[in-house]
């Protein structure tokens, strides 16, 4: 006699909703395609509509294979809007990847959780086993781009960045650094680091006499030496955290506007200049270097 299987609707949704969400999140995080919550929620109660469909036999035709690809890209248009063509295709294949990456995982975890050596036991899905999936889409979407940073060149991760100050515009080379998460602490825009030679015929005389007087050993000497200057409120002192300097603090200065010309052109205010003192690259191949959410926050 054969088993019978029950499926409630509600797990169903729910479990997809999860789920697509967290896979979603991933394809943004990893991509760096712009995007909110807000449109991680509706793409993904849309791909939880759709799966809780599959329940009815007389729906049987949505899940041909060109009927789920079309469908696939309708929930990557919903939940990143106004990308190129081919940023679409981009976010469309990162989306599926990740979704087999979890499927993987899933079973994977499924045949570790499973008492029987049955290869067919895999097929027995276990709640806990979705752990192994969600598991593994926050690493792709969190630790992702660290791994391929280390294993691609670092050529891969560069763009031009046209900066203008004050109707003055200079363009130099900045370096994608996923490790560089700073923000200003007072309006969270993401920081762009800049080597203060590189920028510092842009910026007032009496800024660089400022600067160059006190900024190499301690900036906030510049505030407090500097507080009645024309340019005070275009300053920030942002905190950062490196190795052997659990303290230390950078200079922000508040750019007209940043142009960033990557896959695509993008023009944004919604971002902080740092100024650093030394050189960032031995070999003068970069002179800035870039929080990715930059790209989230201009998109």
């Amino acid at each position: 006699m054969g088993s019978t299987y029950i499926v409630y609707a509600d797990v169903l949704f729910i479990t997809n909703f999860l789920l697509d969400y967290v896979i979603l999140w991933a394809t943004a995080r990893f991509g760096h395609f712009g995007t909110s919550h807000l449109r991680i929620f509706f793409g993904a109660l849309l791909g939880a509509c759709y799966g809780v469909l599959m329940i009815y036999p007389e729906l049987e035709f949505l899940y041909e294979l060109t009927t789920k690809v079309l469908f696939s890209f309708l929930i990557v248009i919903l939940v990143f809007p106004r990308l190129t063509i081919k940023k679409y295709l981009q976010a469309t294949a990162c989306f599926y990847g990740i979704s087999f990456a979890m499927a993987g995982a899933v079973l994977g975890g499924s045949s570790f959780l499973s008492k029987s050596p049955d290869l067919f036991q895999f097929l027995n899905i276990k709640s806990t086993a979705l752990i192994f999936g969600v598991a593994m889409a926050v690493i792709l979407g969190r630790w992702g781009l660290i791994y391929l940073r280390r294993h691609w060149q670092k050529s891969q991760f560069k763009i031009s960045v046209e900066v203008f100050i004050d109707k003055k515009s200079l363009t130099l080379e900045a370096l994608i650094d996923t490790g560089n998460d700073l923000k200003d602490p007072l309006s969270r825009k993401p920081v762009i680091i800049v080597e203060y030679q590189a920028i510092k015929k842009m910026l007032p005389v009496d800024f660089q006499q400022c600067f160059e007087r006190y900024g190499g050993d301690d900036v906030t000497k510049v505030l407090e030496n500097c507080n009645n200057a024309s340019w005070i409120t275009q300053v920030r002192m942002v905190p950062f955290h490196s190795i052997g300097k659990h303290h230390g603090m950078l200079l922000g200065y508040k750019p007209d506007l940043v142009v960033l010309f990557g896959q695509e052109k993008i023009v944004t205010k919604d971002v902080m200049i740092c100024l650093y003192h030394k050189p960032l690259s031995t070999s003068g191949a970069y002179r800035a270097v870039l929080n990715p959410e930059v790209f989230e926050r201009a998109a």
